[in-house]
């Protein structure tokens, strides 16, 4: 069985067994075993959904989710804020008896689950999950624009900058980083341990942003937390230090020049070229570490700092915005990073990604074969491959 039969013939039979057991159980309450999906995303959406939404996040049609919500109201487990009835972008929310009926889904469908997946490890649940995300991605770009090797072209390389870009030693350069913060802060009477414990808190808040926020003012709202009294003589401050001392510690990374050599030979193959570093540190620390890797700002397209980011790696939803950003679909894409946890993560939204190993951070001691991976030279040849 080639390919192409394998791959119809299985995912027609999930498709057919796993609809049998669905509207098996949705017929205890007289209900199409579609709906079954719509009372999950509401369920977890207990303060009311309209129903465009309720439409995106299903993947399904309009249509289908009018007939569910008429359905549901019908039997008393959907109700709306609107007086209209039949509007489009009433907020829509289950009743107690529709929680119910969600809760008795959602316990049903788990146990499939579970059971479907006898046989297989966690890690390789986890795998195929990833796995059938980037599929079901590829085919929603094809059922768009056709079936055509010219549509699958890389257009753009994303590169990460601390221990990408720019070789460093993370531990160190952090010690010698808030060493120079907490000097810089000291004659306005803040006590080093107290201080770096803060900006701990403000960097693991930038890391749960939800895109409420930048990730600047996520920061500094949580520094006022703690400082009540922080004005902008602190800000003013910071800048100054990233402006002269932040400088100095250049020293404890040294250029590689094979980064040049990628970034240089990436250009001339007519590729857009964008960092994508983890937006936790200003602008003006951003441009700083360009320069310290031996690059000017200019030679990319542009560069993620916390004053213009909303997320941060490894939630999909920052890579998201970055090749949304650039007009580009995630497989025209290749983001190259050196930390599995969060720089490969982009795998998941279907991007092509590359595994620097030049200084590898690997905290949870992850498989890395299974990611193209290697140093700058062996990510030309790459490129050659997919460009």
């Amino acid at each position: 069985m080639n390919g192409f039969d394998k791959f119809s013939a299985l995912i027609f039979e999930v498709s057919r067994h796993w609809h049998k057991i669905t509207s098996d159980e949705m017929a205890n309450f007289d209900l199409k075993g579609t709906y079954a999906v719509y009372l999950s995303a509401m369920y977890r959406n207990p303060e009311g959904i309209t129903a465009a939404k309720l439409a995106e996040i299903c993947c399904r049609d309009k249509a289908d989710v009018s007939r569910a919500i008429s359905a549901m109201t019908e039997k008393g487990m959907v109700s709306k804020s609107s007086p209209n009835n039949n509007s489009y972008r009433a907020t829509i929310s289950l009743t107690e008896k529709g929680i119910k009926t969600a809760e008795y889904v959602l316990e049903k469908g788990n146990i499939a689950v579970e059971m479907a997946g006898t046989g297989s490890t966690p890690a390789e649940r986890a795998l195929f999950y990833r796995t059938l995300e980037t599929i079901a991605s590829n085919l929603r770009f094809m059922s768009e624009h056709g079936v055509s090797k010219n549509h699958i072209k890389i257009k753009a390389i994303l590169f990460d900058l601390d221990g990408t870009l720019l070789p460093m030693d993370q531990d160190r350069f952090m010690k010698v980083y808030f060493s120079g913060l907490c000097d810089k802060l000291a004659p306005l009477g803040y006590k080093r341990e107290e201080l770096v414990n803060t900006i701990w808190h403000g960097t693991r808040a930038m890391y749960r942003n939800d895109g409420s926020n930048t990730n600047e003012k996520i920061f500094w709202d949580i520094f006022r937390m703690h400082y009540p009294d922080a004005a902008e003589k602190e800000i003013k401050l910071l800048d100054s230090y990233y402006e002269n001392e932040f400088e100095e510690i250049s020293g404890i990374t040294t250029p590689n020049p094979d980064a040049k050599k990628a970034v240089e030979y990436i250009k001339s193959r007519g590729l857009r070229v964008s960092i994508a570093t983890n937006p936790l540190f200003p602008r003006l620390a951003t441009k700083t570490r360009i320069k310290w890797a031996g690059f000017n700002e200019k030679d990319f397209e542009f560069f993620t700092s916390y004053e213009d980011s909303y997320f941060t790696k490894p939630s999909p939803n920052y890579f998201r915005s970055i090749y949304e950003r650039m007009g580009l679909k995630p497989y025209e894409c290749i983001l190259v990073g050196n930390d599995v946890d969060e720089d490969m993560a982009a795998r998941k939204l279907g991007m092509n990604v590359f595994l620097l190993t030049d200084n590898l951070i690997n905290k949870s001691n992850k498989d890395i074969s299974k990611y193209p991976h290697g140093n700058f030279n062996d990510l030309i040849e790459y490129i050659k491959e997919q460009a």
